[in-house]
């Protein structure tokens, strides 16, 4: 179960970079924020799909992490 929370909260973490850059913190979001800025599209755009696609990785992967661990993601009841 800890394992499982542990990949949990990785994914979430992943997820808040690019959130966390919008507010100026350097991470990925904080270079998207500046493309922005310098009205550099393209350059935005191509992060954006880098996020898209990390993020994407990122959970596929936990996923199949949990699944060749055998971890169960939902608590158990009494």
């Amino acid at each position: 179960q800890f394992l499982a929370l542990l990949l949990y909260r990785w994914e979430v973490i992943m997820r808040e970079t690019a959130i966390l850059g919008i507010l100026g913190i350097g991470t990925l979001g904080f270079y998207i924020d500046s493309a922005f800025e310098e009205f550099r599209f393209d350059r935005a755009m191509l992060l954006i799909g880098c996020a898209a696609f990390l993020n994407m990785g990122v959970d596929g992967l936990a996923h199949w992490l949990r699944k060749r661990l055998h971890l169960n993601t939902t608590p158990e009841t009494l």
